[in-house]
């Protein structure tokens, strides 16, 4: 989970905090169809892989342990594991703007045609 704030559409500005969540499944992924309905395989909901027996709490979120880490440990665990966490986060800023980058034409439209005044709209994505 990456938290975006676009602070305006016109002009442009988004904001990506650096921080956020990453979550695992509780399986391991298989991709024979026998287990398509495994929703522990599946899915990184806490609501569903808290049911696993296999779920593992995390007390520290900084620490590499259980199914839920803070984003700034999965980067120390990529840069451990010799994996480019810089290339990593600039593809991830990549997408986030290019994502952002597909909406605006009709965020803009709708900013213009229904809000009385635009500074006052801001979104959390």
């Amino acid at each position: 989970r990456v938290y975006v704030y676009v602070a305006s559409y016109d002009p442009l500005r988004i904001y990506v905090f650096q921080d956020g969540l990453v979550r695992f499944d509780t399986c391991m992924y298989k991709s024979a169809s026998k287990h398509i309905s495994n929703r522990f395989i599946h899915l990184t909901n806490y609501s569903v892989n808290k049911k696993n027996n296999e779920y593992m709490a995390n007390s520290d979120e900084a620490v590499q342990q259980g199914h839920k880490w803070r984003l700034k440990a999965f980067w120390r665990y990529l840069r451990e594991s010799r994996v480019d966490s810089e290339r990593v986060w600039e593809s991830t800023i990549d997408v986030v703007v290019k994502t952002i980058i597909a909406s605006e034409s009709n965020v803009n439209h709708n900013i213009k045609s229904l809000v009385r005044r635009r500074s006052c709209v801001h979104e959390l994505f």
